[in-house]
């Protein structure tokens, strides 16, 4: 595999420029085209000023599939608003599938549209019928530390939402061993979660000094976190999901507390998550509690989980735009494609 032709559907927000960020790091990614129909004809630079690589490039009105080399992989991320995907899927995946007879390829889409197997859960949570419900299937739920071996032989794949990653990674090493339990879960995000235009609940001056919860008990990633844990094993744990907006640009901080039978009991699923991710490239399980500071402009995720008596706590930090977007996507891709995982992700954090 000599290069990887990738092109971004979105590429004037928020996810599209971190996805920039990213692949312009990665040996073997080519980035062909950048698609915008709020910015056609802008230049990238005029939309990402911290991207001046890519300075000679404008984005496009509308996508364009090339044909390629045989041998060169065509990767297409999506980071258009929810919905957006669904609405053009039907049309655009007979395209691929054609372009397929001639080169391998790869849809990476990072908004909520085919996250979810089942479409009663899309109505539920997102509160229509799904757009397309017969391509459900189509999709690979993209978290690698729960289904990687999927991952390797997908053509599609949904990332997962920000909070969804950090509470699934606190979960998942405890799947199939909560029982009916209550699990209490309170996350933080940051402002650049909510995309690039500003709105009264999300505008960061607005958000600067203050703290507030919002979609409490009904927020959208409740619905991946019951799909994990449901196929986990744990098909009757309940939880109470409640995110808060931060005065925070970048970050993701999750606790999740779980009441124990007994002390031993939670001494032993606390030590669960070292084990777990022992052979994870992107996740840290400290002895100390994360920090958001410490993972931002980075694609890992840190972990800590201690007991006191009966109550479990287990903490996550990850940046909303790497692990928990388009840092994900990219490991994902590398994953889909047999690249190394953590090619183009070797970033440090951002620290101070």
């Amino acid at each position: 595999m000599q290069s990887i032709d990738v092109a971004i559907l979105g590429a004037a927000g928020t996810g599209g420029g971190e996805l920039l960020r990213y692949l312009l790091q990665h040996p073997q990614a080519r980035i062909t085209q950048l698609v915008s129909r709020s910015q056609a004809g802008q230049s990238v630079t005029a939309v990402h000023p911290h991207l001046p690589e890519l300075g000679h490039m404008t984005m496009a009105g509308e996508l364009a599939l090339p044909k390629g080399p045989a041998d060169n992989p065509y990767v297409l991320f999506s980071a258009m608003g929810h919905s957006e995907m669904a609405g053009i899927y039907p049309q655009l995946a007979a395209k691929l599938e054609d372009l397929a007879r001639m080169r391998p390829v790869l849809l990476v889409d990072l908004s909520a549209d085919f996250r979810l197997s089942d479409d009663a859960a899309w109505e539920q949570y997102y509160g229509a019928p799904h757009p397309c419900p017969q391509f459900l299937d189509d999709f690979v739920y993209g978290l690698p530390e729960f289904c990687r071996d999927r991952i390797c032989s997908a053509t599609r794949i949904a990332s997962p939402g920000c909070f969804a990653t950090a509470v699934n990674l606190c979960l998942l090493p405890l799947a199939g061993r909560l029982g009916n339990r209550h699990i209490a879960i309170s996350a933080m995000t940051g402002s650049s979660g909510s995309g690039s235009q500003p709105s009264a609940g999300t505008h960061h001056p607005h958000r600067a000094h203050d703290l507030r919860a919002y979609n409490m008990l009904a927020h959208r990633h409740q619905a991946e976190l019951e799909m994990l844990l449901a196929a986990g094993g744990s098909t009757e744990a309940r939880m109470s999901f409640v995110p808060h907006s931060a005065p925070l640009v970048r970050g993701i901080f999750a606790t999740v507390l779980i009441e124990c039978e007994t002390g031993q009991e939670a001494s032993e699923l606390a030590a669960c998550h070292a084990v777990h991710y022992s052979a994870e490239p992107f996740i840290d399980v400290l002895a100390v509690s994360p920090r958001v500071a410490t993972v931002a402009g980075s694609n890992r995720a840190q972990l800590h989980a201690l007991a006191s008596g009966r109550s479990l706590a287990v903490l996550c930090a990850i940046d909303n735009l790497g692990k928990g977007m388009a840092g994900q996507a990219v490991q994902n891709m590398n994953i889909a494609l047999g690249l190394p995982e953590d090619s183009g992700l070797r970033h440090a954090a951002l620290y101070p």
